[in-house]
């Protein structure tokens, strides 16, 4: 369930496009057919290089192009009298922690047979743009913000300042390859002890895809949570799973003329034991019970394009006035505009939302009812990005340009698992710059 550094070797050309070298599929015709024969598939015939430490980088395993269950497909080499033979290629899968972000790696072919007289080589670096966006690392997140009238578990209200504290690390042992281990931390510290937000969750997870052919994820974790000073306290075991809801069963309600959503629906069920070490009781409240269960089903959506034709012609509008060549010939410029308006949603309204519900068949209400407290949010994103207002002047100041700025307007109506689920509404709305 966490992305791996794969490197991908093409045994029929350099991977040159422009000047591509034949010889080396030659060359992997003249190593299969030697004695002994050179194997494609073996981890000591190939040799990865940090050029930037002078260290030899581990190989996990290989791979053939299409071959992820690693078992039959082979290289086998041209027939007599054959020119030219497809090799499928080869990913080397590296080990985990090994390579940093702006490393050159050296690729080459090893153990050639001695008849072999050229070891080819190319090299590859992770900050290719390519692959960068993949790299993933620990991430920590602190927010101060000022919240009026919040709602105190009195029932009173007052203005707070607020403090949102959000860590994680999806992998913290690295060489435990059964699961990936996993640290988080989300925490709300606030000027008032009774604020109903207040909160802290610790958890130490286990995640993994459970069959291999799927996406289908499930965790079990363990989190210790409560209010900012304790007086609430618990500690909760959960086991989820979740998958990505098929996109023919959403496509005819979240893809349309109106609405257009890239990315399914994605779900997740958990299933959690409860230990109740203290309790704080809201107004209006009642005491749970001391060893809980619940049942958390949830979804997420993001993100959602609303009225893609508009921002289209919004797009076509605006092309030819940012165009150098804005002056030149009517057909060029319309030509441009159509092919970035059908690949890009820069200017459209933006929605995402989450979801859920907490079922609490062991705790009552005072209607003697089955307890069940449902919750969602719902953001929208207004692009900001060249339109002509102070939010262009704001953002060239933070980034030294304009190009990515939005508004988020956010509604949530949200329970508190860690403070014995106490109820909260919030509008949100802030600037935000994206570089």
């Amino acid at each position: 369930m966490l992305p791996r550094l794969q490197i991908r070797v093409n045994l029929n050309t350099d991977g040159n496009d422009k000047n591509p070298d034949p010889s080396i599929g030659g060359l992997i015709t003249t190593a299969l057919t030697s004695n002994p024969a050179w194997d494609c598939r073996a981890i000591s015939s190939y040799a990865v290089k940090d050029v930037t430490t002078n260290k030899q980088v581990k190989i996990q395993k290989v791979y053939l192009s299409g071959d992820t269950a690693d078992t039959t497909q082979q290289c086998k080499p041209a027939p007599p009298g054959t020119m030219f033979t497809s090799y499928p290629a080869v990913l080397l899968v590296l080990h985990d922690h090994q390579v940093a972000k702006n490393d050159e790696l050296t690729v080459s072919l090893a153990n050639l047979p001695a008849r072999v007289a050229v070891s080819s080589s190319a090299q590859v670096s992770p900050s290719d743009k390519a692959i960068a966006s993949l790299w993933t690392s620990t991430a920590l997140t602190i927010t101060p913000q000022a919240a009026p009238s919040e709602t105190l578990t009195t029932g009173a209200k007052r203005d707070t300042g607020q403090l949102a504290i959000a860590f994680t690390d999806p992998e913290i042992a690295p060489d435990f390859h059964v699961a990936a281990l996993s640290a988080s931390t989300t925490d709300l510290f606030s000027t008032d002890e009774r604020d109903a937000k207040s909160a802290f969750a610790a958890t130490l997870g286990l995640t993994r895809g459970l069959p291999g052919g799927l996406y289908l994820p499930g965790s079990i974790k363990q989190t210790v949570q409560g209010n900012q000073v304790a007086t609430s306290l618990s500690l909760a075991t959960a086991a989820s799973v979740g998958s990505l809801a098929p996109a023919p069963w959403t496509n005819w309600a979240l893809y349309n003329k109106v609405l257009q959503s890239p990315s399914p629906i994605e779900w997740t069920v958990s299933a959690a034991y409860t230990h109740r070490i203290r309790q704080v009781v809201s107004k209006g409240g009642s005491l749970l019970t001391d060893d809980d269960f619940s049942l958390n089903p949830s979804a997420t959506l993001t993100p959602i394009y609303v009225l893609p034709k508009v921002c289209s012609a919004y797009q076509k509008w605006l092309t030819p006035k940012k165009s150098p060549s804005a002056g030149g010939g009517d057909a060029a410029a319309t030509g441009g505009a159509s092919q970035t308006s059908s690949s890009s949603k820069q200017y459209c309204l933006g929605l995402q939302t989450d979801i859920g519900l907490w079922y609490l068949p062991m705790d009552k209400t005072k209607g003697g009812l089955q307890k069940a407290e449902g919750y969602g949010d719902i953001s929208f994103l207004v692009p900001l990005t060249d339109i002509p207002f102070a939010a262009s002047t704001i953002t060239n100041l933070i980034t030294g340009s304009t190009t990515s700025a939005q508004l988020h307007i956010k509604y949530a109506d949200d329970v508190n698992a860690a403070n014995n689920y106490v109820r909260t509404k919030q509008w949100t709305f802030a600037f935000e710059v994206i570089k």
